[in-house]
């Protein structure tokens, strides 16, 4: 328990985690570049990405493995919440999970999946418009090029696949 509470203390006492501001969906990758490198040397990227949880037994049998459990998840939450515009963190609601355990997990989930979700755009009906898409009668090549290319960026965004090759074949 000495050591979890030098712990706590080093981390509570730690300068804040300055990420980049996130306002929108063109300022996610670099953000989101951002986010491990400051997380993970300062043991808080396993209670970010989810995949440590708070044990309740163990923070009621160990108060200073609660404590520094709190001062993670607190350490990490701040430095999601404050990077957000003051839109997105009414849109993910950071007042009603700031209180949960795993409040940074939340915050970083809802994060992920809202800038990543594509836009509700369905990548397989992206894909099969851009593989039946043809040249149509009195279009300009220029404009068809344009269409391809902007269907390319949409299947991009909504995580699909579209190979270098794929697009060639089009043009």
């Amino acid at each position: 328990d000495k050591e979890l509470a030098q712990h706590t203390k080093a981390l509570v006492s730690s300068p804040p985690i300055k990420l980049p501001k996130l306002q929108s969906k063109s300022d996610y990758k670099s953000w989101r570049s951002e986010v491990p490198l400051h997380f993970d040397t300062r043991m808080l990227g396993a209670i970010t990405y989810g995949t440590e949880r708070y044990d309740e037994a163990e923070g009621l049998r160990r108060a200073k493995y609660h404590e520094w459990f709190e001062a993670r998840k607190n350490k990490a939450f701040s430095a999601l919440a404050l990077s957000l515009s003051v839109d997105l963190r009414t849109t993910f609601k950071i007042d009603d999970i700031r209180d949960n355990m795993d409040a940074a997990a939340l915050l970083f989930t809802r994060i992920t999946q809202h800038f990543e979700a594509g836009d509700g755009i369905n990548p397989d009906y992206l894909l099969q418009e851009l593989v039946t898409r043809r040249l149509k009668s009195g279009e300009t090549v220029t404009a068809y090029v344009d269409d391809v290319a902007r269907k390319v960026t949409l299947l991009h965004q909504a995580n699909g696949e579209f190979t270098e090759w794929q697009h060639a074949s089009l043009l």
